[in-house]
């Protein structure tokens, strides 16, 4: 077990109003591609699922296990179907695994076991895929997904574009509505959004897609890599690059609790406990688990078995149980 220790840093934020809103986007439906999935994939409730390279900077697999002892550990390129630089999965409500490829041909795939498909998505100028940070799946089914290059937001109803909806793409600004590198995004169960905007140094908060009730929760120093609602919605959790912290927003506050951590995290999930889960990479190499804030101590990771351990563990999902 790491040892962490906990501090916090008080600082003088401002909640907003949002003027404007969404734009809806001008765009045709996408082509979804259907194919065979090839492999055998597990992805049963409670499965913990990352993308590991094969080599450094590689082609990526596929990991699922049970839990962070690396009970029940596979990996899979799905027949050849996973290339290079697969990310960000995130489970729907049906069980179903969406993640992205970024390499200049990318694409938005979801693996539906139920059906025994992959489905893909190219990318499209109305997507532009490469530049994806992240990408999360709400309680009603719709894919939110942050665009660094477009400094925007971006909702679809499905995964063939329809309902399209983008917030921010006028430019890097710190004003409201507006994003600079908006790295990771995460709902609520009752909708709401959280981005964490990366150069601006903040968390972002907002009812919906039109920006009301924007609020900034401001880290300073920090570089808000990706964040994540506790189970009720009520708790923030981000998590800092550089330098390495994760970071606690409880109960409405604007003034974060700051935990130092050992390796790099650069992806966050609360799990159905309650625990933060979290991909350390550059480093550590490891998936980790914290139970409780509260108790730095008690971080456990895993880092793979011994003669093939992770390569810079991309993203995570968990489906819920």
């Amino acid at each position: 077990m790491k040892r962490l220790t906990a501090f916090t840093v008080s600082v003088v934020s401002s909640s907003l109003v949002a003027c404007g809103g969404g734009v809806d986007l001008d765009s045709g439906p996408l082509v979804v591609e259907s194919r065979p999935l090839e492999g055998e994939v597990s992805l049963d409730p409670g499965t913990i699922v990352t993308f590991s390279s094969v080599t450094f900077n590689g082609a990526e697999e596929l990991v699922r296990l049970d839990d962070l002892d690396g009970t029940g550990l596979a990996r899979t390129d799905l027949g050849g179907a996973i290339r290079h630089r697969a990310s960000h999965p995130a489970f729907d409500q049906e069980g179903r695994l969406w993640f992205l490829e970024i390499d200049q041909d990318a694409r938005l795939l979801r693996i539906d076991p139920f059906e025994g498909t992959l489905d893909i998505v190219q990318d499209a100028p109305e997507l532009t895929l490469q530049f994806v940070s992240d990408l999360t799946v709400g309680p009603d089914g719709r894919i939110y997904f942050t665009d660094i290059l477009r400094h925007q937001l971006v909702r679809m109803d499905d995964m063939s574009g329809q309902g399209m909806v983008r917030l921010g793409g006028q430019g890097p600004g710190p004003g409201i509505g507006m994003f600079d590198e908006p790295s990771g995004v995460a709902v609520a169960p009752d909708g709401r959004i959280a981005v964490s905007d990366r150069n601006n140094e903040r968390i972002v908060l907002m009812d919906d897609m039109s920006g009301s009730g924007w609020q900034t929760l401001p880290m300073h120093g920090l570089d808000p890599m990706d964040v994540a609602f506790s189970p009720d919605g009520e708790t923030v959790y981000a998590v800092s690059f550089w330098p390495t912290a994760l970071a606690r927003f409880q109960g409405g506050s604007e003034s974060a609790e700051i935990l130092p951590t050992g390796g790099q995290p650069s992806d966050v999930h609360i799990d159905a406990e309650g625990a933060l889960v979290i991909s350390f990479v550059n480093g550590t190499n490891s998936l980790g688990r914290l139970p409780d804030f509260d108790l730095p101590d008690e971080l456990v990771e895993y880092s793979g078995p011994e003669d093939e351990p992770f390569i810079n563990p991309n993203g995570i999902a968990i489906r819920d149980l």
